[in-house]
């Protein structure tokens, strides 16, 4: 006869915990932060209690009290007077939550929700890119880098995705570059594909010419991680050469920074789609069913109407050409009214004749 198990979640080892944590979002950002939580809740651990964390967390199984919630709102504590904003101690604290949990410490969202004091999170409103910081950002850019930076405000991908891309990804067949996105570097792991502007695929036909179909286009490493963060400070020594270095007064985030070129492409795809669209662009998995299932041509079509907002050079004298084409146009159609009008002066005026000749006849 069978009997009831009483343990039906075996507890994880740290390591058994990261790695199970980053299979299931294959993210290696997402693995950074968990490791800074763990060092955070480690340093916590010895510095309030003078335990290491091991043994307080075996205490913890063995006291599902007042006592647990008193620990948390310590680590809160502790994180708030280590000065890391808000939002970056929600995150940390969820992180943690989760760790416990593998831990075989449970915890009520309905407690936390009673018992912790979270700080309160007041967000300063995000200033968007203008194209003339843009112009100046790839201005003092190399031309690999202006290709780069030329090819994320024109196409919504991340940062991460366009460092993995490679020349085999590239498709020039088109009326303008269509990019496909392996879905293993991709948020959602899904492949996805999306286009860059003129300016974009005159900056990058250049790499492309001395690359082999296997070499990364943009990327200066394998190694992902060292890639980005190597972006980052490629862009934080650009940012200071502009004079564009303020920050937001809620955190530590520059007001300019890499990932603002992608904000710029969701604002722009925004006004001259929708929404909808913008995200569809930007990768966001509950999008993109809708947008695949639109054909081909018609994605095209769609991202061809966008470009000229995405134009960073070109856009003063794309819409002065759009403004004189439009002056043009009026312009002729009020020559073709009057001359409708004169057609139908002379239409009269033969009608008239012909009249006169009949009764002439008579």
């Amino acid at each position: 006869m069978k009997t009831l198990q009483k343990n039906l979640r075996k507890t994880l080892t740290r390591d058994e915990f990261i790695e199970k944590f980053y299979n299931k979002s294959k993210s290696s950002g997402s693995r950074t932060v968990l490791l800074a939580v763990l060092k955070k809740f480690d340093s916590f651990c010895t510095e309030v209690y003078g335990q290491d964390s091991e043994s307080l967390i075996v205490e913890l199984r063995g006291d599902l009290s007042d006592a647990l919630y008193n620990f948390l709102q310590d680590f809160v504590n502790y994180m708030e007077n280590k000065e890391l904003n808000p939002k970056t101690i929600a995150s940390y604290f969820s992180t943690l939550r989760t760790f416990l949990r593998s831990q075989g410490i449970k915890i009520s969202s309905d407690d936390i929700k009673d018992l912790i004091r979270l700080p309160e999170i007041i967000q300063e409103l995000r200033e968007p890119l203008t194209k003339d910081q843009l112009k100046l950002l790839l201005d003092y850019s190399k031309p690999d880098r202006k290709a780069l930076y030329l090819t994320l405000l024109s196409s919504g991908m991340r940062i991460g995705e366009a460092l993995s891309l490679r020349k085999k990804d590239f498709d020039l067949a088109s009326k303008t570059i269509q990019i496909t996105i392996p879905g293993r570097f991709t948020k959602t792991k899904q492949t996805r594909q999306t286009y860059i502007s003129s300016e974009a695929k005159e900056a990058v036909l250049r790499i492309l010419e001395e690359k082999q179909d296997d070499d990364l286009v943009f990327g200066k490493s394998e190694n992902l991680i060292m890639a980005k963060l190597s972006e980052e400070r490629t862009f934080d020594n650009l940012r200071k050469r502009c004079g564009l270095t303020e920050k937001y007064s809620d955190s530590n985030r520059h007001k300019v920074n890499i990932h603002s070129m992608r904000a710029f492409f969701h604002t722009q795809a925004s006004i001259v789609h929708d929404e909808q669209y913008a995200n569809a662009m930007d990768g966001h998995q509950g999008y993109l069913m809708q947008y695949y299932r639109l054909s081909p041509d018609k994605r095209l079509e769609l991202y061809l109407e966008l470009e000229p907002s995405l134009l960073i050079y070109q856009h003063t004298d794309y819409h002065k050409s759009q403004k004189a084409l439009q002056t043009k146009v009026q312009e002729l159609e009020e020559r073709n009214k009057e001359l409708m009008n004169l057609k139908d002066d002379l239409d009269k005026i033969k009608q008239k004749l012909s009249i006169s000749e009949k009764y002439q006849k008579d």
